[in-house]
């Protein structure tokens, strides 16, 4: 069995679901999905594709401790804890962001070491690792000089580019590095993505047929400063609300709606209410809506902005970041590599290249290039599974 721990955001999984759902489909391994986040856990719940690949080759369990008695959390913990080093002692190979090395759970990595892999928070490449707000870090990545983590406790680290290694650099020496590239467009995980991408499309938005245009909107948390470089939730929804009436007065695509697992939904229920019927909400995978969409767009960047780009999708971000972000960007997005128009503040730009992608004679034409089958040439999928 490989036993995979996930952090508190759902890219976590989503960097590492094609890596398992490879070894189960290539080597028939069960997957066991520890979520310690409830918000976590019940966005997966929520998430169709995600559920239904998980329930494919595994299943998910929820950390959560169940009670408010602090001796009653102890003794779950430790419940836990023996339930896990009994499946250690079964050979069970364990995957996690960073759970392992730390307590109570690095009980887990000291024994063993050998079967225990820690992998990078997230498979793309982006601006804001390097960036640093008023001496304090940004969000996932934090500023290069200033990342110091734990000392990895097992044996095995899982990376997909260099900024995999920021934090890890003193500790490099010591590990088996299994660099795995971009599996995200070969192998098990493409072709069921290709394949069910029709299913999913017909069975929850089923007014949506394969001639219509289709713009994915791809939304983050909608709350106070927990989303660096928005000033406040006024602001957030004053973006929100500028997009929404771009695209209603000038794109006659078909709208969706992707929600983050923090995004404030009943606020965006809300706001729909406005408009008509071409704004609809999406629980599909982004590699799925990346399948389907002409354009994906962001406010304040969103990692899924990555996925559209790998899949050859127009991506537009339209964002309020503040003075010290744009002077370390040098004016373009926290995930420049994928984006391909910035837009700071300015809804009259935003408006002009919404008309732009949108005109009736552009013709979208997908021209990534997807391998049908995953070469192991780091040998990660045969070592989790041997």
């Amino acid at each position: 069995m490989i036993i995979v721990f996930i952090k508190d955001k759902l890219n976590s999984l989503d960097s590492i679901l094609p890596i398992i759902f490879e070894c189960n489909k290539k080597y028939r391994s069960k997957i066991l999905i520890v979520a310690s986040n409830k918000k976590t856990y019940i966005g997966i719940k929520d998430n169709i594709v995600m559920m239904d690949m998980i329930n494919n080759i595994g299943s998910i369990i929820y950390l959560g401790f169940g009670t408010k008695n602090k001796l009653s959390r102890k003794i779950s913990v430790v419940k836990k804890i023996i339930y896990f080093f009994g499946m250690g002692l079964l050979n069970s190979k364990f995957i996690h962001f960073g759970h392992l090395d730390v307590f109570p759970y690095n009980v887990l990595g000291l024994f063993f070491k050998r079967n225990v892999y820690l992998v990078a928070a997230t498979p793309h490449e982006h601006y804001f690792e390097k960036i640093i707000l008023n001496g304090d870090p940004l969000t996932a990545g934090k500023n290069v000089d200033k990342i110091d983590r734990p000392k990895p406790l097992g044996d095995n680290f899982i990376c997909f580019n260099e900024n995999s290694f920021i934090g890890l650099h003193r500790y490099i020496n010591n590990l088996k590095i299994y660099n795995v590239g971009n599996i995200r467009i070969s192998g098990a995980w493409n072709n069921f993505i290709r394949e069910t991408t029709p299913s999913y499309v017909l069975k929850n938005h089923p007014k949506i047929n394969n001639k219509d245009k289709v713009i994915s909107f791809m939304l983050g948390g909608f709350f106070g400063n927990t989303v660096p470089g928005i000033i406040d939730e006024r602001t957030q929804h004053r973006l929100f609300e500028d997009v929404l009436k771009t695209l209603d007065t000038y794109c006659d695509y078909k709208v969706l709606i992707k929600p983050h697992v923090f995004t404030d939904i009943e606020y965006v229920k809300k706001t729909l209410l406005k408009y008509g019927k071409k704004f609809e909400i999406t629980y599909l995978h982004p590699a799925i809506l990346a399948n389907i969409s002409d354009i994906f767009i962001c406010i304040n960047y969103s990692t899924t902005m990555a996925e559209g780009k790998k899949y050859g999708v127009t991506t537009i971000e339209y964002s309020k970041y503040i003075q010290e972000e744009l002077d370390v960007t040098g004016y373009r997005s926290k995930g420049a590599p994928h984006i391909d128009y910035f837009i700071q503040n300015d809804i009259q730009k935003l408006e002009s290249v919404v008309k732009f992608n949108c005109g009736k004679n552009n013709i979208y034409i997908n021209t990534i290039k997807h391998a049908d089958g995953y070469v192991d040439e780091s040998g990660l999928i045969y070592s989790l599974c041997h």
